[in-house]
């Protein structure tokens, strides 16, 4: 019988790196790894590993563990693509994966799971030093993915320099110890600002707004602390007055089980203008913790264009759908 190794958590990021170097060291594998003549043919470099690493900023991990009965991963991706592990480290129960693709402009070499279900640490290793990767995950993420209460409680990963290899690094989740009142915890915290369209870092191409400055943050986080879901369930619509002198405000969708914000790709909302021309107030906002959609009566700011009217739009769990704005553009290609 397997038993989890209980960490105290305070010292997650040191077993990590312990757990990383021991897994890179182990030379023993176990009779399920292939043998000579059943190679293992990793997918190659150019690979979109999008279909596995997909859900990795929410370290909403489904799949990535070691199914006993088959003895092979519980991902589909991983079960058809790379099925059996290049390296088991079994003291840890750790399991490493080589897959050699691109995921949103790194170089991913490897993952590793667990091969009990409840053990801590699951990831994926950049062929990228700390300092070449953290920029691109800044500007594919909007956040470097700190760590802090949100890797802890295991509702984001952790970027962190690879203990064996200064020329690698780690996308690191962890999964709360068995034992843990995650349920019973808050509810969870600001994880970082996802911008899903053509985008330089924390504002959409050509737009002035700063998402991730100190006012946006600290809306978000009070919006988390103080409010109840008001949108599809479980999302909160938070407002910001970016500039009150003309009524303007940006809009954020915050997904209240994970933290994570999501921008409405515009530059500001406002009144419908007077006899001048100008906002005489702010617009309204129409939503409910039952509706698909929300909807924002007055005038959109996009682009240095006004557009005035009635404006609803759906959101998927990633992009916006509904009215169409400017900047809802694909992301570039890295």
């Amino acid at each position: 019988m397997h038993h989890s190794i209980r960490r105290p958590r305070h010292a997650a990021l040191l077993i990590a790196a312990l757990l990383l170097a021991a897994c890179q060291r182990t030379p023993e594998l176990p009779a399920q790894v292939p043998v000579a003549d059943t190679p293992v043919v990793a997918p190659t470099a150019a690979t979109d590993l999008s279909p596995l690493l997909d859900a990795l900023p929410t370290c909403a991990l489904e799949g990535w563990y070691i199914d006993q009965q088959t003895e092979r991963p519980a991902h589909p991706w991983l079960a058809a693509n790379a099925p059996q592990p290049c390296r088991v480290d079994l003291e840890n129960e750790i399991a490493t994966f080589c897959v050699q693709g691109q995921w949103k402009g790194l170089p991913v070499e490897q993952v590793i799971l667990p091969t009990m279900t409840f053990v801590s640490f699951r990831g994926a290793r950049i062929g990228l030093p700390l300092e070449k990767a953290r920029p691109i995950v800044r500007q594919r993420f909007g956040q470097v993915f700190p760590g802090g209460a949100a890797y802890e409680a295991g509702r984001e990963p952790k970027l962190m320099a690879d203990p064996e290899d200064a020329q690698r690094s780690w996308l690191l989740c962890s999964t709360p110890e068995p034992g843990d009142d995650v349920e019973g915890q808050a509810r969870a915290g600001y994880s970082g600002m996802n911008l899903p369209y053509d985008h330089s870092g924390c504002s959409y191409r050509y737009s002035p707004v700063d998402f991730c400055d100190a006012q946006h943050r600290a809306r978000i986080e009070e919006a988390l602390r103080t409010r109840t879901p008001d949108f599809n369930q479980h999302y909160l619509l938070v407002q910001v007055d970016d500039r009150p002198e003309y009524f303007q405000r940006t809009l954020v969708l915050v997904d209240t089980r994970t933290g994570r914000a999501t921008p409405l790709p515009i530059d500001a909302f406002t009144g419908p203008a007077g006899k001048g021309g100008e906002a005489t107030g702010y617009g309204t906002l129409e939503t409910g913790v039952d509706q698909q959609q929300f909807c924002l009566e007055g005038a959109l700011l996009v682009y240095r264009v006004f557009e005035q009217g009635r404006f609803c739009f759906g959101f998927d769990g990633e992009r916006f759908s509904g009215h169409q704005t400017q900047y809802m553009q694909a992301a570039e290609a890295p």
